[in-house]
């Protein structure tokens, strides 16, 4: 683990070395990524404590799936919203198992929640990929691990965080493309329903 500090507690970063990379003559690179990446490395849920040693996980509003054959063998957590099975995911798989730690105060509902019927969870997916899904359900938004190692759930903003300006804070300045970090969401409203629409 790394950090950075401006000084003696003022830290600005903090993350684990990802990859080495050596190249003679003598030259080390070490590429960096913040704590966010151990929820990489977080799968909520099982199959089954015979299968995997872990029950299914389901999340929903209310126990209404009478006929579920994983009813008797599931654990069940009532949650109403996204940003309440955030929490609940944090808190239940993410801080027994990393460095990360909740903060209560770091997260923030959207001013139009969006609804949660039903989500289980059987060790497929990591935490990452679930808090991708759960953040556009939450009108985009934010999330990670601050430099405190805090997790973060973030209602978007219209005002600026921060400003930096290129050659006065920052001495270079690139921009890499990854497919992993864009998505495409289109939102199409009919009034008036003519015919199929095929997209």
């Amino acid at each position: 683990w790394i950090s950075f500090e401006y000084a003696n507690d003022d830290r600005w970063y903090l993350g684990r070395i990802e990859e080495r990379h050596s190249t003679s003559p003598a030259q080390v690179r070490l590429r960096l990524q913040g704590m966010s990446i151990q929820l990489n490395e977080v799968f909520p849920g099982g199959f089954g404590v015979a299968a995997d040693g872990m029950k299914p996980h389901r999340y929903a509003a209310n126990q209404q799936f009478t006929h579920d054959p994983d009813r008797d063998i599931e654990t069940f957590d009532s949650v109403a919203s996204a940003t309440e099975l955030v929490e609940k995911l944090i808190q239940q798989y993410v801080v027994p198992a990393t460095q990360i730690s909740f903060e209560p105060s770091l997260m923030e509902a959207p001013l139009q929640e969006a609804a949660l019927n039903s989500l289980k969870v059987r060790g497929e997916e990591s935490i990452r990929s679930i808090l991708k899904e759960l953040s556009t359900r939450a009108q985009g938004a934010s999330w990670g691990v601050n430099e405190q190692g805090q997790f973060f759930f973030l209602r978007r903003t219209d005002q600026a965080v921060a400003a930096y300006r290129e050659g006065v804070n920052l001495t270079d300045l690139s921009e890499i493309r990854d497919r992993e970090h864009l998505f495409n969401l289109s939102l199409i409203h009919i009034s008036e329903p003519t015919r199929p629409l095929y997209i």
